[in-house]
């Protein structure tokens, strides 16, 4: 009854989605406080410190960390951050005095506008996770669209027959580049997203 939101910072987690064990143990304490209703918030979080030149690695990391936060139903996320030059970057600025090489965007930065693309407007119906590695996240949005974002968590690459997903016709890359969806499609850490028809 004392408070609006239940906040947290969501650190600590190697693999992103270990963010949902998280979550659901934050709930489960808020709940049995009466405060189980609750819009959930992360108020700051990233993969950390800069061990090595930031890439398509934490690219995928930031990806797969907002996604499985959407669908376990954390309603706000606040990336930490921008442009520091030794946590969660996605801004490289100068000087540094670290590895990034180059002013600008870094990949996880690219990787930030197009996670918003694809979550923005959308309804995150759940996730389901397989036993190679393989998760599925379902979006959909209204006027029928439909669409599936996959990844494999263990960075392993996995071959998924595209046909079982009935009516899916293209695909987006981790970049946004869209494609026609072939019979069969090679999935690593990179998520990419299928769908039904182009947002």
């Amino acid at each position: 009854p004392y408070a609006d939101i239940a906040s947290f910072h969501g650190y600590g987690t190697k693999n992103p989605e270990e963010i949902a064990d998280q979550v659901q143990q934050f709930h489960q304490t808020i709940a049995s406080y009466g405060l189980g209703n609750l819009p959930l918030w992360n108020t700051e979080a990233s993969w950390g410190a800069e061990t090595s030149e930031v890439g398509q690695d934490q690219a995928s990391w930031l990806m797969r960390y907002h996604v499985v936060q959407a669908t376990i139903g954390v309603s706000r996320f606040v990336w930490y951050a921008y442009d520091n030059c030794d946590w969660g970057t996605l801004w490289s600025v100068s000087p540094c005095g670290n590895s990034q090489a180059t002013h600008g965007l870094t990949a996880p930065g690219t990787a930030y506008g197009v996670i918003e693309t694809w979550l923005t407007g959308a309804n995150p119906s759940g996730c389901s996770q397989y036993k190679d590695g393989l998760w599925a996240c379902e979006l959909t949005r209204p006027g029928g669209y439909d669409a599936w974002m996959l990844w494999s968590s263990t960075g392993a690459s996995i071959s998924v027959p595209a046909s079982d997903y009935l009516g899916l016709a293209v695909y987006r890359d981790w970049q946004n580049n869209v494609n026609s969806l072939p019979t069969s499609l090679v999935v690593d850490q990179m998520p990419v997203l299928l769908e039904n028809h182009d947002l």
